[in-house]
């Protein structure tokens, strides 16, 4: 006759702490302990239905690994880690289909991930999730990234974040910096996100990766079939270069045809020309953010609002309007962003710092799209 192990269960208030390694093949639940897991120890959960699930509000002290094969369930309705030391790792290597959930969100210190999971209930990374051949799906929940947070491994389709459009990637700031997330939805489709500019005051910005074509892009021939959208809280005064790479089959019609496309309000923003599966731009809004025609950007000539001239290499902008939520951007002739500036005065003399040429001028005021080429001469 063949026995199974059972599912082995921590019986309410005491603690158990572990200095070795303990290799448990059946899962485990926890109805009660105070889990001390000390520094080189390792408790391995695997096998058949290797799930962990945390049933009380007694935590758990890590300073060693806990591996899984299963999933981790979090039902404790507070913090589960009390204490994180040095060493304090959680792995997930079971083979693919792992799930993170439960009623209560889990913050970790290191993550490592060696099999496919979807996270299910909000999580926060303190430390560094690393990457090794795994794709992370976030479902309707958050994945947070605390201000010391890191991303490591080698990233593609078959290593990233996806998010649909149900999921949210955060991540938690509070000094210009760049930074770099290695999401996608049906491809790899990274986000550099490079903030130059700003004043922060518990500031936070979010990221979501649709693969679809964005419902507001009019584009007919030449688009993405992926859309990302960016938000912040906590920061003013924002300046941001922001990168977005796309997977050659995310593309309809010719990328050579293809110009980056800022939504935010009731404006469509021309960003530059798409280059080596690259949508870039420099921005002072968040917003959704996607690639296609430059037909798209639907803006009026200059009206009798502004007087536009060129004097000694700088741009002057004078105002006959009270000037509200002004943004301005200078084009290259190639469709280049190299200048976005907010204006709040009426008048307005600009250094371009460019070479001889053409530019396109676009003015953003309190909603309304204004356009004119002008000619520099140094």
């Amino acid at each position: 006759m063949k026995y199974l192990q059972p599912i082995f269960v921590l019986a309410l208030l005491f603690m158990f702490s572990l200095n070795t390694t303990i290799a448990q093949n059946k899962g485990m639940i926890n109805n009660g302990a105070y889990l001390k897991i000390s520094n080189n120890a390792i408790l391995d959960i695997n096998g058949e239905e290797a799930n962990y699930v945390h049933n009380t509000t007694n935590g758990i002290e890590l300073n060693g690994t806990i591996k899984t094969e299963g999933d981790w369930i979090n039902n404790s309705g507070e913090e589960v880690f009390s204490v994180f030391g040095d060493n304090a790792n959680f792995i997930l290597d079971g083979n693919g289909g792992q799930i993170i959930s439960g009623s209560s969100s889990t913050n970790f210190y290191d993550v490592s991930l060696l099999a496919d999971t979807e996270i299910q209930n909000n999580v926060l990374i303190n430390g560094d999730l690393q990457f090794n051949g795994a794709i992370l799906q976030v479902t309707d929940s958050e994945l947070r990234f605390s201000e010391t947070a890191t991303i490591t491994g080698s990233f593609d389709d078959n290593n990233m974040i996806t998010t649909n459009e149900t999921g949210t990637v955060v991540k938690e700031l509070n000094q210009t910096g760049e930074y770099e997330l290695p999401v996608g939805g049906d491809f790899y489709a990274p986000a550099l996100i490079n903030i130059t500019e700003g004043t922060f005051n518990n500031a936070e910005f979010t990221i979501n990766v649709t693969p679809q074509k964005f419902a507001d892009n009019n584009s007919s021939t030449d688009y993405l079939n992926v859309y990302w959208t960016l938000n912040q809280t906590g920061i003013t005064d924002m300046n941001c270069d922001l990168e977005f790479g796309y997977d050659a089959n995310d593309v309809v019609g010719s990328d050579a045809n293809i110009y980056g496309l800022h939504y935010y309000n009731t404006t469509v923003d021309q960003l530059n020309i798409a280059n080596a599966n690259t949508i870039s731009g420099t921005v002072s809004e968040f917003g959704t953010f996607t690639g296609g025609e430059q037909s798209e950007v639907n803006i009026d000539n200059i009206d009798n609002n502004f007087n536009i001239s060129v004097s000694n290499g700088n741009l002057i902008v004078d105002s006959n309007i009270e000037l509200i939520n002004t943004d301005i951007t200078v084009y290259s002739i190639l469709g280049q962003k190299i200048l976005v500036k907010k204006i709040t005065e009426s008048y307005n003399e600009i250094p371009l710092n460019v070479i001889s040429g053409t530019y396109l001028l676009q003015i953003n005021s309190n909603g309304v799209n204004y356009s004119e080429k002008f000619v520099l001469i140094n």
